[in-house]
């Protein structure tokens, strides 16, 4: 290579003179040429159908969704936290993941309950079981306890630690657990609503026979002060109106202590009656 200004020869990779300093200019190899902006243009139209995978119109609405497996990660939809992917509420913000299948709970907890035989199992089952957090479930699981809780049973064993005493104190913590996590009225509303169903149907079975207990005693001692007094004898119509009001007085008292017996208790008693029988 030579300087175009004096002619003094240059090394290949020289960049200035060394002679003149006059700025050594490179020519650009004659092969290389610039590529058209509308040859360029088709070429990535090309390439984009090469890569679409698949036409657009076959994706539909109403294709299944993508189960996520454990260890991946959701994005919460309201805040943009990052979520594991079993949570159906973001822990951030509260908002509830309803875009998923989740595997309701209340409802397992309610196919094992059946599906025991033990009745201590089932109490434990009970016992055990965590209140849930989402709405739905706390819904689910206020109505499915009213409907399994046996409000007799309890106000006539409520010292027992009884399969009805295990609902009921689960039911009041659901009820606790409501009143903070729900937002909606109408929700709570519903949960104050089977609440007080539930409390009101145990408390009047209690009085009843509370009640049912106080009048027989005040009868059955009526009617013996009234024998005593009067000196009741034969069968005279006052004689008879004191024994009827002593026969209701000890009637009130035998369904005011009579305690309400389970299922298997009524099938155990009546096995044992036909045993006794077969045995004659």
């Amino acid at each position: 290579m030579y300087c175009s200004n004096c002619g003094k020869k240059l090394d290949d990779d020289a960049l200035f003179c060394d002679e003149c300093g006059t700025k050594i200019k490179r020519q650009k190899p004659s092969n290389v040429q610039t590529p058209n902006v509308q040859e360029t243009s088709v070429i990535k139209e090309e390439v984009k159908e090469v890569t679409r995978t698949e036409p657009v119109d076959e994706i539909r609405p109403e294709q299944k969704r993508v189960n996520l497996k454990e260890g991946h990660l959701h994005k919460c939809p309201n805040c943009g936290e990052l979520i594991n992917f079993d949570n159906v509420k973001c822990p951030t913000c509260g908002y509830e993941i309803r875009d998923r299948e989740v595997n309701s709970s209340v409802q397992s907890l309610f196919d094992k309950v059946l599906s025991t035989e033990y009745l201590d199992k089932k109490i434990e089952l009970i016992k055990t079981f965590p209140i849930p957090n989402t709405r739905e479930d706390i819904l689910e699981f206020m109505i499915l306890a009213k409907s399994n809780f046996d409000a007799k049973y309890y106000a006539t064993n409520k010292n027992i630690d009884s399969i009805s005493s295990a609902w009921l104190s689960k039911i009041d913590q659901c009820y606790a657990k409501a009143k903070i996590l729900l937002r909606d009225k109408r929700d709570l509303d519903t949960v104050e609503d089977i609440y007080s169903q539930i409390h009101k149907e145990t408390k009047n079975i209690q009085r009843n026979k509370l009640l049912m207990i106080i009048i027989g005693f005040v009868a059955i001692f009526t009617a013996a002060i009234c024998i005593v007094t009067f000196n009741v004898e034969g069968n005279t119509p006052l004689s008879l109106l004191f024994l009827a009001l002593l026969a209701v007085g000890i009637v009130l008292l035998v369904f005011g202590f009579k305690k309400k017996k389970t299922n298997k208790q009524l099938e155990e008693e009546r096995a044992a009656k036909a045993q006794k029988k077969d045995r004659r």
